[in-house]
């Protein structure tokens, strides 16, 4: 803004000093408001400039923390709805066991039995073990010959008009072969003129006799003669099972799954 001397000379040669004194005075002071203005406006600048990037870096902290919000909502949503699914399973799982239980309390222990040809055995299902289990018989055995056997004193040892059932009857077959009953099982739901019933009657060592067309063992003891249909028979199998079920288990049953003939009616 000041002027070379020699263009102050030209403009101004013959100006008294003190009229030129005042123009540098003039000069001076408009050089002064000018760097002034020149700083103002750079101070001006630089704040603009800090205020953009301090905008610029507020907007991504911003941004940065809206994602971290959105990111912190979705795995609030992930973690509420895997929890209600976990509860919903567990409640179910809950809910299935009490059911079971209630149904276990109302029905008692349910036992399966499968009657053999020769042997037969009984089952029950125990929720600790998570297996069903073989029940063994009195003599440890797990499973029971479908024998049956009516003795009296001329046999064996005993009262008069007993019945032995299972190992018991078995082992005494061979001094009381005609009232030992055995492979009755064959004879179920058959008519007595089935050729299978008329070739097992010339190997079994019982009487069959002909009643109703269907084939019945003939039993003579105590100076009575006693007629049985095969099923009479193989219920008291059943029975001395259903009462091993109950001595091993410790209570009483009342209700079984036995597996049935093919050829068996009801």
């Amino acid at each position: 803004m000041c002027l070379p001397p020699r263009c102050r000379a030209a403009v101004f040669p013959s100006l008294p000093f003190h009229f030129w004194y005042q123009y540098r005075t003039v000069e001076n002071n408009l050089f002064l408001s000018v760097q002034a203005a020149n700083a103002k406006l750079t101070r001006h600048f630089q704040l603009t400039t800090s205020h953009s990037h301090n905008h610029k870096a507020t907007t991504m902290i911003r941004s940065s923390n809206t994602t971290t919000r959105r990111r912190h909502v979705w795995w609030l949503l992930a973690a509420t709805i895997l929890g209600l699914a976990l509860h919903s399973s567990f409640a179910s799982a809950a809910e299935d066991e009490q059911e079971e239980s209630e149904e276990q309390q109302r029905t008692g222990t349910i036992i399966g039995i499968d009657l053999g040809t020769t042997y037969s055995c009984v089952g029950a299902f125990q929720p600790g073990l998570n297996k069903v289990e073989i029940i063994p018989n009195d003599q440890g055995n797990r499973i029971t010959p479908s024998y049956v056997a009516f003795v009296s004193n001329d046999h064996v040892d005993g009262s008069n008009g007993e019945r032995l059932v299972g190992d018991s009857a078995k082992n005494q077959a061979t001094l009381n072969p005609e009232h030992t009953i055995f492979d009755v099982k064959r004879l179920i739901g058959r008519k007595f003129h089935d050729d299978m019933v008329q070739q097992d009657m010339k190997l079994l060592p019982y009487t069959i006799a002909n009643k109703d067309n269907r084939p019945y063992v003939v039993i003579r003891y105590e100076e009575t003669e006693h007629a049985y249909a095969p099923e009479e028979i193989s219920a008291m199998v059943l029975s001395k099972l259903k009462a091993d079920a109950e001595k091993y288990l410790g209570k009483p049953i009342d209700r079984a799954v036995v597996t049935v003939h093919p050829g068996a009616s009801a």
